[in-house]
């Protein structure tokens, strides 16, 4: 089984890649056959056609309506082509239902509900259904479905040739004013008057009607002057000429609205006179827009809008009380956007140079700008790099000579800068930016070894030396130093002062302990001798052993530190950062599609859009935009997308090509000291901060010094009595002090040391087979969305009506939409091939599509054209050809060669119109905004867009003046008289085109006096422009795609003058070198030397390296990728492109390591920061020191040398043991390479031994079992001092040598090395090496001359511990048995007589 299903899955693969149409079901495998209905079940429009130009299926298809109307009833037929189960609308509402609805075969229908509509569910098919209509009088109006396409209407035996619709798409079907009735009717107004652009009087009509239906005219609805823009009535109204409002009245309570629009900018408005049933008083509110102005509103008395009847929406906005006598003023205070402060904070991050020499800044600018266009620096500092919301930004000047800046285009900032700062290191700017700033936190980072000794100006309590005093360090300080000079003199206390000065806040000084002498000391004083000053001495004693466990190590690291600042703390990061290398990509983009074929269903797969016209859009559906949308594709024919062109996004953001972008410094990579500084408020360009900065070498001695006068200090306390000449004579005399020197080697020496994709489960073969046949079946025409074309179109006019051909061509069957509208024309009769056709239906634009089948069809249109001027023919699938014939008409909108525009337009000539009674649709006057983008950047466009504002549905049509030297670039639109004409159909929103604008110094823009429109400009300049913008206050800032427009709104004839200028480029670094890594790996015969380079280039460019002489680059490596060698002598040309990138070059210097080894002179060719360098030495080789920058390896081992030496010669001389001071000192430096613990383990020993050696035996007084111990304690450290000895032995002849190199991350075999900036010519540190053969031939000699040695030493230490005898056991003679037997003796004997 599975073998076939296998060959069946191959089989239906193939018919996949071979069909791009659906699926016919006679084509489907035979073993599948069976399972076509199952896969297709649920799916009910697979026989529904598609939509020309979506993947939209439609599957009922209405044709002509006939309604036959009398004053009582009437009835109504109508064909349906039904192509699969769908339930229908039929004529009629809630209020007028139809009756007896049936077939053509007198079958009754079941008629149901649909949304409060009458509908019926019918099966695919042809359908001819009729019913009738039964009322008591004619109604004004009669709802249709919707998708009726022809309708033919006959009223009382009157045919209506052009029957019409109103707002609600319900069928007129009487206009005749009625009889007027004296019944009764109340009439409340409110108005809401809105400031914005234009001024806009919202008309709130509250009607309470009582009686019967009647019409009523209700004037005047609108303010003087005012024209109408929009109408919302639940009541048929219609809008008159006149300016009054006719209303088909009906019992109950209705609100109506009406908007108008002043055609200028006003100041005043008043309450037009006005007849009963209209009020003499109206409630008005006024809301204000702030982008256009503010006003005070006067001559009004206001009221309590909780008092009145207002609309709940306006019942938040001031009200006022309107008489006929009364006159609302606006007294404008100021026009235009409101100022808005800048509210900007800066992050700072400052790095101190090594040197001391200047600092590098990198700045983080975020908050909201005003309205100024420009960020420009102090000139003390350098800008070197600048981007904004991570785009890099060209660096300016406004003349030569001024302060460096960019040009800003958001308001919302998020600014990155590096810079550098080289005045004055003790004042430099708290922000630096010409701008106030609200906030500015800064971190300053410190070198190794720089003291920030004070900090002034800031408005937090920065964590500098003078800051850690508290009041209670004060206290005790103070105290300790009084308590000094008291017990000891007052020199004593200058010292004690100095020493807790120079250490009190110190990592690990001693502070508490001091006191605790004191206080013992004074207390020894007062104190009379007996047991208390006996234990008081004692405790004396140990707290001096405490004060020596502390400043020991405190003395060792302090001293350490201060000669190498690098091992002071944790240290920071200082890694080479290497760049990101793009990944190669995963599978070929052919594969993926082949397995989403095979995978995924054709519901998921979107189907392509059609790209739009270039350089020109035009946006649909005026439902949509003003209702929230239709959902139907129908109503998304013709429209394009709203958004900018990506071009010209790209143009605002490009920079001039010839532009060199700005590369920066490079910032460091280090992390040392850090402290904040923080500013809040208002913080000024010109504020400075004072740092109190300690330079390393200061720094270093004032450390010295603190533990030089701590020593003297410490040996003062120690003293007995204040007699200071004790310690000379103690000097000359150390057998007297050797107990505590003995001290210093039980303390330790602590040093630091360096320390998948998985297989996806494919489904069961049944399931992937049936849904690659679910996916077959269902699959939409490849040619959408441009599945059918009009070829042909010609129109004839007269007074007969007019006729349009078609030659239409379908490549499939599917439905057309053909040139007619239900707001303008709709035809009587529509042929397909000579035939009438049924399949008709109108979108939610009021459309009119047809059904065609596949091939080429004639299609014509025949109708009578309404009694009225002009009209619009939408063309929503534009043919390709158009031709007309007529008299008495004129058709706009055909250009050259017979292409047609969006849409033609049909007007009456002269001579017809004269003898002909035309009347206008009743619809409101058509108004539109005309907004104008001029997108000034590498090159200059302008953007027009007219947009709809009425809600007419009538077509418009404009010729709109174009702008000085402006050049549309689509051919789409006609140009006369400097004008461009351009169409609105029926429904459609909006139109756009772009075209080219001069490059000017001077642009000028004058609004129209056109009361058809008004006029919008937004201006978005890139920033290679500076624009100062004059005339007119702007109105709003907006912001998208990350680029900032200015937005004005003018009235008519006011006038805007930009003046346009080019800032010129700042002079830097196009090229940064933001790290640079030199490895030397050592081998036997030759070194490899490998140079990682991480750059930063901003352009496509080379740059050139300097070698060594002799030197021959082996491989040159950009980001991955092998690059040719450009080599001429020395000189090796590093080829660039415009991004951040690694290179990485590789040559070879011969011969062996040296004993004193220099890295290559590398001559970057300009200057660089975060300069590393890396030795890596062999394991056989021995280094013994290493120089170079001052964040790099120390050999400590050198300093511990010196500390055994000054050791040795103190056991030496002491006299304690035989051995010599040169003894000691060779057993140290042996047993160092161990550990320095062996050292004190060994001392300990032989001083044991030594002490041992000197004890009396004769006199010893204590339990014999204490001596025992004594002498088993002794053995067994004589056996762990061999052991240790022999493991010393072995370490040192079998391993590597430890010199206790440190820092930087470095060991004994690898070096490390970091300089924060270089100049031009890399580092060049070194290290001396020699043979590690030369350390085993030493080891080798210490070990011989310590077995030598150690003979000697085991036979003295053999005497040591048997003077006296080697071990007591229990004597013969027992003086206290004796002593007893004596007293028993004395108590037997009697007494004499």
């Amino acid at each position: 089984m599975l073998p076939f299903l296998r060959l069946l899955s191959l089989w239906l693969f193939l018919l996949t890649a071979a069909y791009a149409n659906p699926l016919p079901t006679d084509q489907v495998p035979e073993p599948l056959k069976p399972w076509v209905g199952w896969v297709l079940d649920g799916h009910k429009d697979l026989a529904c056609p598609y939509l020309y130009n979506a993947e939209e299926r439609q599957c009922a298809w209405p044709g002509r309506l006939d309604l036959q109307l009398t004053a009582t009833g009437g009835t109504f037929t109508q064909h349906w082509e039904v192509y699969g189960e769908t339930q229908l609308r039929l004529p009629g509402d809630a209020q007028h239902w139809p009756q007896n609805v049936h077939r053509a075969d007198n079958t009754p229908l079941v008629v149901t509900t649909q949304d409060g509509y009458p509908s019926i569910t019918l099966a695919a098919g042809s359908h001819d259904i009729s019913g009738q209509f039964v009322w008591d009088k004619l109604p004004e109006a009669l709802f249709v479905a919707p998708a009726t396409g022809l309708v033919q209407l006959s009223v009382n035996g009157t045919v209506i040739a052009t029957p019409e619709f109103n707002a609600a798409g319900s069928l007129w079907l009487s206009r005749s004013p009625q009889a007027a009735s004296e019944d009764g009717l109340e009439v409340q107004v409110f108005r809401k008057v809105l400031d914005s652009h234009p001024l806009e009087v919202t008309t709130t009509i509250q009607l309470r009607v009582a009686g019967k239906q009647r019409q009523a005219e209700l004037a005047p609805v609108l303010l003087d002057s005012f024209i109408p823009l929009h109408l919302d009535s639940p009541l048929p109204t219609r809008m008159g000429q006149d300016g009054k409002l006719q209303v088909q009245l009906r019992p109950g309570e209705w609100t109506l609205k009406l908007t108008g629009r002043a055609p200028a900018t006003i100041t005043a408005l008043t309450l037009p006179a006005s007849a009963a049933p209209w009020p003499s008083e109206e409630v008005w509110v006024f809301e204000a827009d702030a982008t256009m102005r503010q006003v005070q509103v006067e001559g009004v008395n206001s009221v309590d809008p909780s008092q009145t009847r207002l609309p709940e929406e306006w019942a938040s906005l001031p009200a006022y009380l309107m008489t006929t006598d009364s006159k609302m003023t606006l007294a404008e205070q100021h026009r235009g956007m409101a100022d808005s402060p800048a509210q900007l904070s800066l992050s700072r991050q400052l790095w101190l140079d090594f040197d001391g020499n200047g600092y590098t800044l990198q700045d983080n600018l975020s908050g909201t700008l005003a309205q100024q266009s420009r960020l420009e620096v102090s000139p003390d500092i350098r800008l070197g790099r600048v981007s904004i919301g991570g785009q890099p930004q060209l660096i300016t000047q406004q003349t030569e000579g001024t302060a460096d800046g960019v040009e800003v285009r958001q308001r919302t900032l998020n600014l990155e800068a590096d810079s550098r700062y080289t005045a004055a290191r003790s004042s430099p700017p708290v922000s630096g930016w010409q701008q106030e700033l609200q906030q500015v936190t800064t971190t300053l980072h410190l070198p190794p070894g720089w003291l920030l000794f004070a900090a002034s100006g800031t408005d937090n309590l920065p964590l500098t030396w003078l800051q850690q005093w508290s009041l209670l360090d004060l206290f005790l300080v103070l105290l300790i130093t009084v308590a000094t000079g008291y017990l000891y003199g007052w020199q004593w206390g200058a010292v004690a002062g100095v020493a807790l000065l120079l250490t009190w806040h110190q990592s690990d000084a001693p502070q508490f302990i001091w006191l605790n002498l004191l206080v013992v000391t004074a207390l020894l004083r007062s104190i009379p001798t007996g047991a208390m000053q006996r234990w008081l001495a004692r405790y004396r004693w140990l707290s001096l052993l405490v004060l020596v466990l502390i400043v020991l190590p405190y003395t060792i690291d302090t001293v350490r530190n201060a000669l190498y600042p690098q091992l002071q703390g944790n240290g920071g990061h200082v890694g080479f950062e290497q760049t990101a290398v793009a990944a190669k990509p995963a599978a070929p983009e052919a594969a993926m599609d082949m397995m989403a074929e095979q995978a995924a269903p054709a519901a998921e797969a979107p189907m392509p859009v059609p790209a739009p016209a270039p350089m020109m859009k035009s946006s649909g559906n005026y439902i949509e935009d003003k209702a929230g949308g239709a959902d139907s594709s129908l109503a998304a024919l013709g429209s394009y997308a709203s958004s900018r062109n990506a071009k010209q996004q790209a143009n605002l953001r490009e920079i001039d090509p010839n532009s060199m972008i700005q590369t920066g410094p490079g910032l460091p990579t280090w992390n040392w000291q850090q402290v904040s500084l923080q500013w809040s408020g208002v913080i000024q360009p010109d504020e400075r901060m004072g740092l109190w900065l300690i330079a390393p070498l200061v720094h270093s001695l004032l450390k010295v010094l603190g533990v030089l006068v701590l020593l003297v200090l410490a040996a003062r306390l120690a003293l007995p009595a204040g007699k200071f000449a004790a310690v000379l004579q103690a000097a000359r005399h150390p057998q007297q002090w050797l107990h505590t020197a003995l001290l210093l080697v039980v303390v330790p020496w602590v040093l630091a040391l360096p320390q998948p994709a998985f297989a996806e489960t494919p489904p069961p073969p049944d399931a992937a087979l049936l849904q690659t046949l679910e996916e077959r079946l269902l699959r939409a025409p490849d040619c959408l969305p441009d599945c059918a074309q009009i070829e042909q179109m010609n129109l004839t006019l007269g007074n007969e009506g007019l006729t349009i051909r078609l030659r239409i061509h379908a490549a499939t069957a599917l439905a057309v939409p053909v040139p007619s509208s239900q707001s303008t024309w709709l035809p009587q009769t529509v042929l397909v091939d000579n035939a009438p056709t049924q399949a008709l239906r109108r979108d939610a634009e009021q459309q009119l599509w047809v059904v065609l089948a596949q091939g080429a069809h004639d299609v014509v249109l025949q109708g009578s054209l309404p009694t009225r001027n002009s009209l619009a023919l939408p063309l929503p699938l534009k043919p390709r050809h158009v031709t007309w014939s007529g008299e008495g008409w004129q058709v706009d909108g055909i250009r050259d060669n017979g292409v047609p525009e969006e849409q033609l337009q049909l007007n009456r000539t002269t001579t017809a119109a004269s003898d002909a009674t035309l009347q206008d649709m009743p619809t409101l006057p058509a108004f539109v905004k005309i907004e104008r983008r001029l997108d000034l950047g590498l090159d200059w466009y302008v953007t027009t867009t007219i947009r709809r504002v009425s809600d007419s549905a009538a077509p418009i049509s404009l010729a709109i003046p174009l702008l000085k030297g402006e050049q549309p670039l689509s051919e789409q639109f006609t140009i006369k008289d400097n004008a461009l004409q351009i169409n609105l159909k029926p429904q459609q929103a909006s139109v756009e085109w772009t075209s080219r604008l001069p490059q000017t110094d001077t642009f000028t823009l004058t609004a129209s006096n056109n009361s058809a429109w008004l006029e919008e400009w937004r201006v978005a300049a890139s920033p290679v422009w500076h624009v100062v913008a004059t005339g007119l206050p702007v109105n709003a800032y907006e912001e998208a795609d990350a680029q900032g427009t200015l937005l004005w709104k003018p009235w008519a004839g006011e006038t805007l003058t930009l003046a346009v200028n080019r800032p010129q480029g700042v002079a830097g670094q196009t090229v940064t070198l933001l790290a640079s890594q030199m490895q030397v790996d050592v081998g036997k015969r030759a070194r490899d030397v490998t140079l990682r380079l991480n750059l930063h280039s901003s352009r496509g460019s080379q740059h050139s390296i300097r070698l060594p002489e002799g030197t021959v680059l082996q491989s040159l490596t950009i980001d991955g990728t092998k690059q040719a060698i450009q080599q001429q002598q020395n000189t090796v040309l590093l080829p660039l492109l415009p991004k951040k990138q690694e290179a990485v070059l590789e040559w070879q210097e011969a011969g062996a390591l040296p004993l004193h080894y220099t890295f290559p002179a590398v001559d970057l060719g300009l200057p660089s920061v975060n300069a590393e360098a890396h030795l890596t030495v062999p394991q056989d080789r021995w280094v013994l020191w290493a120089h170079g920058p001052l964040l790099g390896p120390a050999v400590l081992f050198w300093g511990v040398l010196v500390v055994l030496l000054v050791l040795a010669v103190l056991l030496g001389r002491s006299g304690i043991t035989p051995l010599k001071s040169w003894q000691w000192f060779l057993l140290g430096v042996g047993l160092s390479q161990s550990s320095s613990l062996l050292m004190v383990l060994m001392a300990f020993w032989l001083i044991a031994l030594a002490l041992r050696g000197k004890l009396a035996v004769e006199t010893w007084q204590r339990p014999r079992w204490q001596f025992n111990a004594m002498q088993g304690g002794l053995a067994f450290l004589t056996l762990i001092a061999l052991a240790t000895l022999i493991g010393a032995v072995a370490k040192g002849l079998l391993g590597s040598p430890d010199m206790q190199i440190v820092g930087n991350g470095s060991w004994g075999q690898q070096l490390q090395w970091y300089q924060d900036r270089v100049a031009g010519e890399l580092p060049q540190p070194g290290a001396i090496s020699v043979p590690i053969w030369y350390y085993r031939l030493l080891m080798l000699a210490w070990a011989l001359w310590l077995a030598m040695a150690l003979l000697g030493w085991l036979r003295w230490g053999w005497t040591a511990i048997n003077h006296g005898g080697l071990w007591q056991s229990q004597p013969s003679h027992d003086p206290m048995r004796d002593k007893l037997t004596e007293v028993v003796e004395h108590v037997a004997t009697p007494p004499e007589a």
